[in-house]
């Protein structure tokens, strides 16, 4: 469902005890999460310590990473690739600088994610079979 470019739209992130060893800073203590950190590994994610003493840090790098912009878009009917026009709020764009298109999974990837509520529009011309 994500596509094989948006894989870092889907991850897991964590705050757990210290993988390995847990953690104890006086006030809090907690077991070793190494369970769930081989989860956040597996999905390119992040641990944080639920030790840590800087909270503000964790909470500003998790909502960050919350809102990951999709920069693959398929196509809903096949497309003839010498075709197609994109153009993100208007402007167009250039294919190999700003765009490729991906003839396998017929779908326009951008080399960086367009920004929050673009108007993405793909012109092309459909191959009939």
């Amino acid at each position: 469902m994500k596509g094989k470019y948006n894989a870092g739209l889907v991850s897991f992130n964590a705050i757990i005890g210290d993988p390995g060893s847990g953690c104890n800073n006086g006030t809090v203590k907690a077991e070793d999460g190494s369970r769930y950190a081989d989860v956040v590994t597996g999905t390119g994610g992040k641990w944080y310590s639920i030790c840590s003493a800087d909270w503000a840090q964790v909470a500003k790098d998790m909502s960050l990473d919350a809102f990951r912009g999709r920069v693959q878009f398929p196509l809903t009917r096949i497309a003839d690739p010498a075709t197609i026009v994109v153009t993100v709020n208007g402007t167009p764009q250039s294919v190999g600088t700003d765009y490729s298109f991906d003839q396998p999974t017929n779908s326009v990837i951008f080399k960086a994610a367009p920004p929050p509520a673009a108007t993405i529009v793909v012109d092309y011309n459909a191959h009939c079979f």
